[in-house]
């Protein structure tokens, strides 16, 4: 595909589009010969000022495909302004050819202008703002892309009928950990607490390593001779 350009100033861009291909030619041995197979998998990148959106599609051969759209009001405008300048002295100079990995990126302006290029993925024939690019589209999705149906700490609080909660505890500077007991669901892994140490039960403040639940027929210790955390505390600061 060549480049082209149909107005020598071409404003504001409208959509860019950029398609990623990977194709690998493999042959599996079978008893009659071998077999030839070639494996594909594509992303695409679509921004879209109109509709405010950027999506991203994600597709391994026939089987299997990904799409995430994010609509962001107000954040998409700016990204297309910063990709007018990306791009505007980009001549890409190689074409792909038969490249394993080539990229296609397809601007259409507000003009109606329209420059296209496809181009081996390879530092040398991208444009030189090319990570400028993928920087700004990275941190403008980046806010959206965790969810937190799949966060295990979310759903982590709580404890079921018959379950026993038991921390295990750094005693600072050796890092030994020992279990305690605590009916506080709320502790996790780099809270600090106080517990009672010793023979004598001297209050000291530990680091709490992982927080587990356990019935009682899985308990790592017996109940009777567990300690229990006094209270949470606050990370001494340093000096």
């Amino acid at each position: 595909m060549e480049s082209r350009l149909f107005a020598d100033r071409p404003g504001p861009v409208e959509t860019l589009r950029v398609a990623y291909r990977h194709r690998r030619t493999f042959t599996v041995e079978t008893t009659g010969g071998g077999l030839c197979y070639t494996w594909a998998y594509m992303e695409t990148l679509e921004i879209d000022r109109a509709a405010q959106t950027v999506a991203l599609r994600r597709r391994w051969n026939e089987n299997v495909e990904a799409i995430a759209q994010y609509r962001i009001v107000g954040g998409v405008s700016p990204l297309l302004d910063a990709c007018a300048r990306y791009f505007a002295e980009w001549t890409a100079a190689e074409t792909a050819g038969n490249a394993a990995r080539e990229c296609e990126v397809d601007i259409l302006y507000q003009s109606g202008a329209r420059r296209a290029w496809r181009v081996p993925y390879a530092r040398a024939a991208l444009p030189e703002a090319w990570e400028d690019f993928l920087d700004g589209v990275r941190a403008l999705i980046a806010p959206y892309g965790a969810c937190e149906l799949f966060d295990p700490d979310l759903r982590a609080r709580g404890t079921r009928r018959g379950e026993y909660i038991y921390c295990s505890v750094s005693f600072q500077p050796d890092g030994q950990t020992y279990y305690y007991r605590t009916d506080d669901d709320t502790l996790r892994p780099g809270d600090w607490v106080i517990v009672p140490a010793g023979a004598q039960n001297r209050e000291t403040r530990v680091r709490v390593e992982e927080v587990e639940y356990f019935r009682e027929d899985e308990l790592p210790m017996p109940l009777e001779r567990v300690k229990r955390v006094l209270r949470r505390c606050e990370k001494r600061k340093s000096p």
